[in-house]
């Protein structure tokens, strides 16, 4: 039982410091009467949710350019795969690769979007299947012939 009480009281504790309230543990046996105990076995306590607890890491990326014509915007970092928040400006036909790669630098999954003559604002998901997820990802901006006129690598925070 003290093993039990041990753990309800830590993920009190841990929901209590996400959420900005804590139970303090008391010092009696594992009951109703015990508010940590009491609170968790009728999950009416304070919880938080395993996302509130840390949020994704998020990278600004830098304006890829080529003439007149631009992409940039955020990644988002999350625990099999990166999300590109993009904004591209393009005259003529551009192309944004994002590729991602794993803690061998090995790739392991990308995306593209390609633009013509306007301005797009969108989010393209880029999968990294493997455990801890994308080691970095690589941006680059090609232009219409397939020809890739910026790029930039961004490791993980």
């Amino acid at each position: 039982m003290s093993r039990i009480r041990s753990a309800v009281a830590l993920a009190a504790t841990v929901a209590g410091v996400a959420t900005g309230t804590v139970l303090a543990p008391s010092a009696g046996a594992a009951s109703a009467a015990d508010p940590t105990w009491a609170a968790a076995a009728s999950g009416s306590g304070t919880s938080a949710a395993p996302s509130a607890l840390a949020a994704d890491p998020r990278t600004r990326f830098e304006p890829l350019r080529y003439g007149a014509s631009y992409a940039l915007g955020y990644i988002r970092w999350h625990a099999r795969g990166v999300d590109v928040d993009y904004s591209i400006k393009a005259y003529g036909c551009r192309t944004l690769w994002a590729f991602g790669y794993d803690h061998n630098d090995v790739l392991r999954g990308f995306n593209y979007r390609t633009v013509c003559d306007t301005t797009k604002t969108d989010t393209m998901d880029v999968p990294v299947d493997v455990p801890g997820g994308a080691s970095r990802v690589l941006l680059q901006f090609d232009d219409e012939t397939g020809a890739t006129r910026d790029w930039e690598s961004y490791p993980h925070p």
